[in-house]
């Protein structure tokens, strides 16, 4: 079992039972007086980046990457498990933990600017919009996770504030998304009903609560409100593909895209109630039905947001018209 664990799991597991240690010694009741901090801060800077530089040997640009976000883990743990009183150099960290929002903030609108700046001339030739921007990004970011995460927001950005008009897509045949079950209809009902409590919300924490606090969820609350609407307009424009050679999944703006070869393909059938929460099947869903299951020959792997490809035995999507998607895809595998 554990000589399966992977170079990323075995620093996690190091990781979580160093941190684990520490939050023993500074909050049981049996240590007696809390531990001083300086070991904790040796670990962040010195000891976690070691470990990870020797378990993963990763590249230099990776490196510092993961090391930034590590290190802002380990203060923001710090500041949780060390208790007030035995607080000394945490007092001045403490004081900059306002910084993080406000970094996300700045980084949040700079991908909005950049955008619009990178991609204004090229939309006016190449109108494939999404290939813009994982290509741009990847240039910059290569192919891991952070370009992942970058496109993810990139995405969200496009669709939800900057759209105008709607982008082309790889494929010679579409399929769409929107009415499958009524899917755009219920993230509308969602997104109508967030605009409605957001006053509301805000008046109850302004009076029940403090002005801080209520002027902070509703920002947050107007942060998902863009997310949600990205996945709405989305959803209208993004189809599912069948091209030369592939099949194209599109769900959304917050769901990672699948493009699959026909040869993996094994069948494609039309399904009213698919069978549900079966650990290899990968459920393109949203707010809608799902109708189509296509199984995969064996080998198979499809891409998660995030963790880069995974085994999958079966794609099951939802189409606004499930007997045609059947017929023409069962078409071009024979």
């Amino acid at each position: 079992m554990l000589s399966k664990l992977s170079k990323h799991q075995w620093f996690t597991a190091f990781l979580l039972a160093a941190l684990a240690g520490h939050l023993a010694l500074y909050r049981s009741p049996l240590a007696g007086t809390p531990a001083p901090e300086w070991p904790l801060l040796v670990d962040i800077f010195i000891t976690f980046p070691l470990a990870y530089a020797l378990i993963v040997r990763p590249a230099w640009k990776d490196f510092l990457k993961k090391m930034g976000g590590l290190v802002l883990l380990g203060l923001a743990f710090g500041s949780y498990a060390i208790p007030d009183a035995a607080k000394q150099a945490w007092l001045e960290i403490d004081r900059f933990r306002l910084l993080l929002p406000g970094m996300a903030v700045a980084f949040e609108v700079g991908l909005g600017i950049w955008i619009v700046l990178a991609l204004r001339r090229a939309l006016r030739t190449d109108a494939h919009t999404d290939r813009l921007l994982a290509g741009a990004l990847r240039r910059c970011f290569g192919a891991g996770a952070m370009a992942r995460l970058m496109e993810f927001e990139a995405r969200v950005w496009y669709y939800g504030v900057f759209m105008r008009r709607t982008p082309a897509f790889e494929g010679e045949q579409h399929f769409y998304t929107a009415k499958a079950g009524g899917n755009a209809s219920n993230q509308l009902a969602w997104i109508m009903l967030m605009v409605i409590d957001i006053p509301l919300a805000h008046l109850l924490l302004h009076f029940m609560w403090s002005p801080t606090a209520a002027w902070v969820a509703t920002a947050l609350t107007i942060w998902g409100l863009v997310y949600m609407l990205a996945d709405y307009r989305a959803t209208q424009v993004r189809p599912v593909s069948l091209g030369a050679d592939a099949l194209h999944i599109r769900c959304g703006a917050l769901a990672s895209d699948a493009s699959i070869p026909y040869a993996l393909i094994e069948a494609v059938e039309r399904v009213p109630h698919p069978e549900r929460r079966l650990k290899e099947k990968r459920y393109f869903r949203h707010q809608g039905d799902m109708n189509v299951e296509i199984r995969l020959r064996e080998g198979a792997a499809l891409p998660t947001l995030f963790s880069g490809d995974q085994a999958a035995t079966h794609a099951v999507i939802g189409v606004d018209d499930p007997a045609k998607f059947v017929a023409e895809l069962r078409a071009r595998l024979t």
